[in-house]
């Protein structure tokens, strides 16, 4: 479910500086942070209904499913650097099924990215999704298995478990390589990005996307951004 909140506010301090990478002459670090505000708890309520109702469930996996609060489940990207050098990436990133949730809830990855989705719970999942940006069923699985999806289109693209009503979870998928998700406190980082005005883009599933246009420089800077 998609909307728009006015109590969103992320405050993000972005920095450039030079780059030691010897495979660009010039490449700016891009870091910042981002404050949430939380929504009051009766708003917070409204928008997940399934919350504390999972009813006569498996002990094991009648948690209620986990909030989308939080600065994590903020995306942060540069879609304009189409065709850049990507960010280093690790394992193939998971969005696993866990207490009978998805977790991570919120998941931001590039474009052509595959995402596994195995399962830890002793009970059968299944993910799917309608979303026009991906289209897909995964099909019933138990614990121990896993399956993928490649994600070959860029937009929003909100997943679903066809055994369990309480499960959902979204995959921003952004035509740039550059695409983070901040640490607990808030705090992210771009490596490698080339001088010049760069987009800034945020994105909360429940409370929508800003845009902010910085400068980045190769001999340092610091920009205020407010939302």
């Amino acid at each position: 479910m998609q909307r728009r909140d006015r109590s969103f506010w992320i405050v993000a301090a972005v920095a450039a500086g030079v780059s030691a990478t010897p495979s660009a002459l010039v490449a700016a670090v891009l870091t910042g942070r981002v404050t949430w505000t939380p929504r009051p708890a009766a708003q917070q309520a409204a928008v997940n209904p399934y919350a504390g109702s999972l009813g006569a469930l498996p002990t094991c996996c009648g948690a209620a499913p986990a909030s989308v609060d939080g600065a994590a489940n903020v995306v942060v990207s540069l879609p304009d650097l189409i065709g850049s050098r990507p960010q280093a990436t690790n394992a193939r990133p998971e969005i696993r099924q866990v207490n009978q949730s998805f977790q991570p809830r919120v998941l931001g990855v590039a474009l052509g990215t595959t995402v596994e989705f195995p399962n830890h719970d002793p009970i059968f999942h299944n993910a799917f999704s309608y979303s026009r940006a991906k289209r897909f069923d995964l099909g019933k699985y138990g614990k121990g298995k896993s399956a993928s999806v490649k994600f070959d289109k860029p937009g929003v693209v909100q997943i679903f478990c066809d055994i369990h009503s309480n499960m959902s979870a979204w995959v921003y998928v952004v035509p740039s390589a550059y695409v983070v998700q901040p640490d607990a406190s808030g705090e992210f980082e771009f490596r490698d990005v080339p001088p010049g005005t760069v987009t800034v883009e945020f994105w909360h599933p429940e409370r929508g996307m800003q845009r902010r246009t910085v400068t980045v420089t190769d001999a340092g800077g610091r920009v205020e951004i407010a939302f």
